[in-house]
């Protein structure tokens, strides 16, 4: 609403993806779209600066959206050395195309182009788009059965994004970066940081350790456990009360002694002391590094 003041296109520009974005989060796609088709009616004296950036926002819409024809259409076009008024817009860009050309396959052409942004953002002090391009590379090695690779990448982009606490960054990848998450989980890999990140996915993307194709492992357990209750596992073990962790996690106190109780039952327990035990001797949760 400032921006529209005074038509600045630095404002109007993240203001508008940002809502767009949160519009697909929640699946609400013609809001998501309708959107972008405002911030170019409302941006029309920067048309220049403003049209590449909705247009390669729209693609990667198209893309969440299911749409791969559409936003190949947009891809056809894209040249990773053109030129952008700002060297953000190119990386951007250049991340867009990647996930499209990994979504059709072309997995080498995806990497080559990877590489290059996470080399010249890190050298460039850019890290959002380095996390962002790491993200991707560890899911494109996830796909192309480099595991090792895979799970290596994205411990890296665990340990610089947990400072700051980055969540949509790997929930907006979607259900592989889940699978990725929860391996991640299981091999010790900054299960707690993933466990919260586990428990931001959608409940249809939430998955449960025994179903990952990376851990041909059988937890024995009646039933798989769910992101929400690894989250809540790891406070228990970190010594929260129950109180805690409903103002930690902004629910309820009734809640958390509702997924305890999921927690008791799956794992056969009676109580948080059993339940830290049946834990570790699983994997879910790992002694303190000394």
């Amino acid at each position: 609403e400032q921006g529209k003041l005074w038509s600045s296109w630095e404002c109007l520009l993240p203001g508008y993806t940002g809502l767009a974005r949160l519009h697909a989060v929640r699946q609400d796609w013609n809001s998501a779209f309708n959107t972008l088709n405002e911030l170019q009616t409302n941006t029309r004296e920067n048309q220049g600066i403003i049209q590449a950036s909705a247009e390669s926002f729209r693609a990667l819409l198209h893309l969440w959206n299911g749409n791969l024809e559409a936003a190949s259409r947009w891809a056809e076009d894209f040249d990773p050395d053109l030129p952008r008024d700002y060297v953000l817009a190119r990386e951007y860009d250049a991340l867009v195309r990647c996930r499209i050309w990994t979504a059709q396959g072309e997995a080498e052409k995806a990497e080559k182009l990877l590489d290059q942004i996470i080399r010249d953002a890190r050298q460039g002090g850019r890290n959002r788009p380095w996390l962002e391009a790491m993200c991707l590379r560890s899911l494109l090695f996830g796909a192309t059965r480099r595991k090792g690779e895979a799970l290596t990448t994205l411990q890296s982009a665990l340990e610089a994004a947990k400072p700051e606490g980055y969540i949509r960054v790997f929930v907006d990848e979607g259900e592989p970066m889940a699978k990725l998450l929860a391996a991640a989980i299981q091999k010790g890999i900054h299960p707690k940081y993933a466990s919260r990140l586990l428990a931001a996915f959608p409940d249809s993307s939430q998955l449960q350790l025994t179903k990952v194709d990376f851990l041909k492992h059988d937890l024995n357990l009646i039933e798989p456990l769910s992101g929400r209750e690894i989250e809540i596992l790891q406070l228990i073990e970190a010594g929260l009360t129950n109180k805690e962790i409903a103002q930690k996690l902004c629910i309820s106190v009734r809640t958390v002694k509702f997924h305890t109780g999921n927690l008791f039952g799956k794992f056969g327990v009676k109580s948080r002391t059993e339940s830290i035990a049946k834990a570790r001797t699983l994997g879910f949760i790992f002694p303190p590094q000394k």
